[in-house]
């Protein structure tokens, strides 16, 4: 991902500015479970192709693993 991503995520959601310091994975993660009403369980399982973050989410992504996991 790059520096771009990482301000279009701060510039829509400034909300996540913050959590997004630690790194664009992290906004994504934040950005999901947020989106699903704060359930992980439900941010871990989605699969919403048009969501505008799909092709930025890892095979791997959970959303409470360590940041680069």
């Amino acid at each position: 991902m790059s520096a771009t991503f990482r301000d279009e995520i701060r510039a829509k959601y400034p909300a996540l500015a913050a959590r997004a310091e630690r790194g664009p994975k992290a906004a994504i993660r934040m950005f999901c479970i947020e989106c699903m009403g704060g359930q992980k369980a439900d941010a871990k399982a989605c699969r919403v192709e048009a969501c505008f973050l799909w092709p930025h989410r890892g095979a791997s992504w959970k959303p409470d693993s360590p940041e680069g996991a």
